[in-house]
Parts: structure tokens; sequence; C-alpha cells
């Protein structure tokens, strides 16, 4: 009987895999994790968690200052905001409200994705009722956008959203 190619190349124990793993240098891991992380980019916005997992760790193998970290690090952001859109239509709040605070504090987004992130913010903390986040995110999201970050549409959603306490 043949065994599938998939099931030939699974570890029977995790000291194992993990070991083997190990023993990949840290560029080669970078590497699999990136094309890991673009085979799941081309599955749709169900999969851009676990893309974003893999861009994570491709980045942490490839360093920040590498060609590949620079590049990743747009790729990250915008799986970060796939993602973070994709639990919010699943109704997964808490993670959605995780990723877009971690893309609002991130010096890697430019003002206004992070305007973008604070407003979206906004949303979530407002329709599960957490009133002083929704006002948090707002005075953020304002100062973005007064210091040249955002829209005059921004500027409104973000006083929205401070008046909401």
């Amino acid at each position: 009987m043949l065994e599938s190619a998939e099931s030939a190349y699974l570890f029977q124990h995790a000291v194992t895999r993990q070991a083997a793993y190990d023993l990949l240098p840290p560029s080669v891991r970078a590497a699999l994790h990136d094309i890991a992380a673009a085979l799941l980019e081309t599955e749709g916005d169900a999969l851009a968690a676990e893309a974003l997992e893999h861009l994570r760790a491709a980045r942490r193998y490839a360093g920040a200052a590498s060609p590949l970290g620079a590049a990743l690090a747009a790729r990250e952001l915008a799986a970060s905001f796939r993602a973070a859109s994709w639990h919010t239509s699943q109704f997964r709040n808490a993670d959605a409200l995780v990723l877009y605070e971690r893309i609002a504090s991130s010096t890697e987004a430019a003002p206004d994705q992070r305007v973008r992130s604070h407003l979206a913010a906004i949303d979530l903390t407002v329709n599960t009722a957490r009133y002083a986040d929704a006002e948090r995110h707002g005075r953020s999201a304002l100062a973005l956008c007064e210091s040249g970050g955002g829209t005059v549409a921004d500027r409104i959603q973000a006083l929205l959203g401070i008046g909401t306490a």
C-alpha cells in the first residue's frame, strides 16, 4: 500500500520535528515561512491569520534589517488588515481588536493606516459596549488626523468615537 506524500513526511513525535526544524539555518526558516505565507495569501481572507503567523516568523528569522525583512513588513501589515477584517466578519471581535490595536501601535504603519485601524477599533469597542476603549481609540485617531494622517471624514468618525463614552 502506497503512502501519500503528505503523510509520509509527517513527524511521529513533536520533539523530532522540533529538532529537525532547529537544524535549519535562520535564512532557510525565513524562506520556508515566506513560501508558506505566500501560498496561504492566495487562498483568501479566511486564511489571512495563518498567513500572518508565517509572515511574522519569516520576518523574525530574516531580520528586520534585511531586504526580505523589509518586504515582509509590508505584507505583514496587509495580512493584519485582511485577518482583522475576516475576524470582524465572523464576529470574532476580540481577535479583530487585537490585530487592529497592533496595527494602530505599529511604528511601521503609515499614519493613515493607523487612523483606519483606530477607526475600526472604535466600531468594535462600541459594538461590544467598551465605551472607554472607544473614546481612547477616538482620541488617538483624532490626534493622528490632526497631524495629517486622516481625512475630514476620519476626523468626524474619531469625534463620534470620543462622543460615545
